[in-house]
């Protein structure tokens, strides 16, 4: 993980040290006319303020309105002070009580940035602010009526193995992942030359470029804004793989996707480390829920291979953001994750709106570095699998959850291109009617059913 995301609780504990002492904190805010709040800032040590008061403090605001308060340490970074050197900054995420709320005004009331906002997926927006202020702030924000929810930003990563560069790209690869589900046999009839699918399918990744794709649009998450690509490009090569797997043409080269030449919108959200903050993902998703609620009738599948442990089962942000994105329409395929533990943790992996896909190898085993549970509600192909690398000469061959969860995107775009007019309930259906049993051996409590795209199935 990049050094900005390193756990600071040395420095964020020096912080609520320092601040616990906070003298004449604003009372709570009240109708806009009255007089802005003063940024917060440190006061002088208190030392007649103990540490269980310390706690104590934190124990009301974690109560109140904090959610998550255990990833606040995974929510700092580090960046240039006014006088050069390391200014620790924290990350949130701030939902506010009703639409009326504005991001605009409550970054106004306490002069802090304004990096995203929110309308669409829920009311709310993104911000920064020097770790040294953190305490002072969420005072004011536990008694501010206008805020209902408080969570950390956390840093959130792309979760695939190493890629390995092999083979030939100038003749057309079958990848064994695709025989295997029997998309050769699907109604596109992956590997004959012939065809596109007609479906949309947006991949939220680090980007997307090949030749070998039918990348209509680019967009990129800026730091308050979803805008188009200067430069249509993918600095890391994960968002092309997925690509590759869910729909690289059919056209006697490189490889063969699930659902050949479908349309791919490149949503570039993670950067060339492969990482981004939660915050930044719920934009896209808050981009896509407002491009699919102003064109209902256009089916809408969006791919996302990056989870993160959130140790609870309770939702994050980007949770919220799928369940509102889902409502609208849209269908998300997540990836289970690939630590070998419990999904159930994982956001958006434990997200039951979305679906979530495990990975096995080619003897049909369970992969060893998946995750598992009851949050899992499908399994693909994630094993040694042929994707697009980010030359056309050659092919790669990358293992991971995130190229497990393209082969049921590749088959939700197969669905929807014949079914237009389908719920994401019923697209999710669709694919557990055809699946598979074909995995005997995996962790308690996991499903064994595989993805299935023969065209004698419903699709």
């Amino acid at each position: 993980m990049p050094t900005r995301t390193k756990p600071i609780r040395a420095v964020l504990l020096v912080a609520v040290l320092l601040l616990a002492g906070c003298a004449d904190l604003p009372t709570t805010p009240g109708d806009e006319t009255l007089q802005e709040q003063p940024p917060p800032t440190i006061a002088h040590l208190d030392s007649t303020v103990t540490p269980d008061q310390i706690l104590g403090l934190l124990d009301d605001i974690q109560s109140n309105k904090l959610r998550l308060a255990h990833l606040l340490a995974r929510a700092t970074s580090t960046g240039e002070g006014l006088l050069g050197g390391l200014a620790p900054q924290v990350h949130l995420i701030l939902g506010f009580s009703n639409s009326d709320v504005s991001a605009q005004r409550v970054a106004r009331r306490y002069r802090v940035a304004r990096r995203y906002e929110y309308k669409e997926v829920f009311n709310g927006m993104a911000t920064s602010l020097a770790l040294e202020n953190l305490v002072p702030l969420l005072t004011q924000l536990a008694t501010d009526p206008d805020i209902s929810w408080i969570e950390p930003d956390i840093f959130i990563p792309v979760g695939t193995g190493a890629t390995q560069a092999v083979g030939d790209a100038s003749m057309q690869v079958m990848p064994w992942s695709l025989e295997r589900i029997y998309a050769h046999r699907s109604w596109a009839r992956s590997g004959n030359g012939q065809g596109r699918v007609n479906a949309d399918l947006y991949i939220v990744d680090t980007g997307v470029y090949h030749p070998d794709l039918r990348v209509v649009q680019c967009l990129e998450v800026f730091e308050t804004r979803v805008g188009g690509c200067e430069n249509a490009f993918d600095p890391n090569g994960h968002g092309t793989q997925v690509a590759g797997i869910a729909a690289a043409y059919d056209d006697g080269d490189g490889i063969v996707g699930v659902a050949p030449g479908a349309r791919v919108y490149a949503v570039k959200v993670l950067d060339a480390q492969g990482m981004a903050q939660l915050s930044s993902v719920v934009a896209a998703v808050e981009s896509l829920t407002r491009r699919k609620r102003s064109r209902p009738e256009r089916p809408m599948v969006v791919n996302l291979s990056l989870g993160a442990d959130v140790e609870t089962e309770e939702y994050t942000a980007l949770d919220r953001a799928i369940r509102a994105s889902t409502e609208a329409g849209a269908v998300y395929v997540v990836a289970a994750g690939n630590d070998g533990a419990d999904a159930s943790t994982y956001t958006p992996a434990h997200c039951a709106e979305a679906i979530t896909v495990g990975a096995y190898g080619t003897n049909l085993e369970y992969a060893w570095f998946s995750n598992h549970g009851p949050a899992v509600d499908i399994l693909a192909p994630g094993v040694d699998v042929e994707t697009l690398f980010e030359t056309s000469m050659l092919y790669a061959r990358v293992s991971g959850t995130s190229i497990a969860a393209p082969h049921v995107a590749g088959a939700a775009a197969l669905y929807l291109a014949r079914h237009p007019e389908a719920s994401p309930s019923e697209v999710r259906d669709a694919l557990l009617a055809a699946s598979r049993p074909w995995i005997k051996v995996r962790p308690h409590g996991t499903t064994r059913q595989s993805v299935f795209v023969h065209r004698k199935a419903i699709y």
